[in-house]
């Protein structure tokens, strides 16, 4: 009788710690999921980053990108071609308004005899 107390008893122990062992494998699986997930995302971004940047490097290296570059940047030009290097338009300054008395008339003539 005993016995079969002590059996029982030894069983729900067992079967309490392999419950916890398996709530606790699950929450670090669960937590390495999210932690994979994460690092995806930020491979993907990693990998568009890596397109852009190629795609731009192909740009910057074509024939047409170094000869718009030397025109725009050096003012070179092809040859027989002729540049023209125009001054640069300064903005017409507008002449300041002049500033209106508002005093009284009798107060200009003090002014003005003072």
């Amino acid at each position: 009788m005993w016995r079969n107390k002590l059996v029982t008893w030894l069983l729900l122990v067992l079967v309490v710690m392999l419950s916890i062992n398996v709530a606790r494998s699950w929450v670090k699986i669960s937590q390495r999921a999210e932690i994979i997930s994460l690092t995806q995302d930020r491979l993907q971004q990693a990998k568009d980053q890596n397109e852009s940047l190629k795609r731009k490097l192909a740009e910057v290296e074509s024939q047409e990108y170094i000869e718009r570059e030397a025109r725009n940047k050096l003012n070179k030009g092809r040859e027989g071609e002729i540049v023209l290097i125009l001054p640069s338009v300064s903005p017409i300054a507008e002449p300041s308004p002049t500033p209106i008395d508002t005093s009284a008339n009798w107060q200009k003539w003090v002014k003005l005899f003072m």
